[in-house]
């Protein structure tokens, strides 16, 4: 089999794509994305990236980056990779790999093919349906760019509560070690919070790790109303990367794990990819009942 050779050149942004093995899920709730998040930011500090864009989908990611060294692009990838993988596995006692060998990648040069990509990462939950503006997705970190509390309610950290302040001084320890959120710390973060309190965390968690550059996001558009109109005005392509896409709306992953919260299944969704076969295909026939979901909708969802 010819291995394609990696498009390596100075000073690029490389767009980075990459999937699962079977396709399987990688995200089945926010816990999953902050472990993933914080393991890229650390990452990106430790190689010196820039990272300009980024978006989490249910059973893909994308990234666009500019590393000091561009020849450890592979080592990049494959740290943070390894580091989700090991601890998506350790959490449901799953082995084996997560995503795939390969992932894709181009390099972008100039400016117009920067921001031509940079918004069809961000537009990448648009697309899929999640919602109906660039902005109002949290998982492409965007909102964070114009203020630090964009899916909650401001911190005054004169009246909140003792649980709360604890958390967050614990986030900034471990940032400040570089070190990323595992699923037993982020569990003893957000025990015995609100509601409230959770979302207030989940945001103070994405802007301590943020990974994107603000001033070179900025240099691109002049503002962050500017690029605001730019991205939601066109979805931006991506002719370089062969993805497998799934046409059809990723709202249906909500519905499953909805169904999955209200059923005797399982307390943590993620979970069901351990459980034998049989009982999966179990699993499957009556969710397919709930929700409609296609048959490749459910193989993904439930590892089968």
């Amino acid at each position: 089999m010819r291995v394609r050779k990696r498009r390596i050149k100075e000073k690029a942004f490389q767009h980075i794509y990459q999937n699962t093995v079977g396709g399987v899920l990688l995200f089945y709730d926010d816990m999953d994305r902050l472990v993933y998040c914080t393991a890229f930011a650390v990452t990106a500090r430790k190689y010196q990236a820039q990272v300009l864009a980024f978006s989490l989908m249910y059973d893909h990611t994308h990234s666009s980056v500019r590393l000091e060294d561009p020849f450890k692009l592979g080592d990049f990838v494959r740290d943070y990779t390894s580091i989700y993988a090991m601890e998506f596995n350790r959490d449901i006692g799953r082995h084996g790999p997560l995503f795939q060998c390969a992932y894709g990648n181009a390099p972008k040069v100039g400016a117009k093919a920067i921001r031509t990509n940079v918004a069809y990462i961000d537009n990448n939950a648009v697309e899929k349906q999640l919602c109906v503006k660039a902005e109002e997705y949290r998982w492409n970190l965007i909102a964070y760019l114009d203020s630090p509390h964009p899916f909650s309610k401001k911190i005054d950290r004169g009246h909140a509560s003792r649980r709360l302040l604890r958390s967050l001084k614990r986030v900034e320890a471990f940032s400040k070690s570089n070190a990323h959120l595992t699923y037993p710390i982020l569990r003893s973060l957000f025990d015995g919070l609100t509601e409230e309190e959770k979302e207030q965390l989940t945001d103070f968690i994405l802007l301590t790790y943020l990974p994107l550059d603000k001033e070179e996001r900025m240099s691109l558009y002049g503002s962050f109303e500017n690029m605001l109109t730019a991205i939601n005005s066109n979805t931006g392509s991506e002719y370089d990367i062969k993805e497998d896409f799934d046409t059809c709306p990723h709202t249906i992953y909500r519905e499953l794990l909805q169904a999955c919260q209200h059923s005797s299944f399982a307390t943590n969704p993620k979970s069901l990819l351990v459980l034998p076969p049989a009982e999966k295909k179990s699993i499957a026939f009556s969710l397919q009942q709930k929700t409609g979901a296609s048959h490749y909708q459910l193989k993904k969802f439930l590892g089968l």
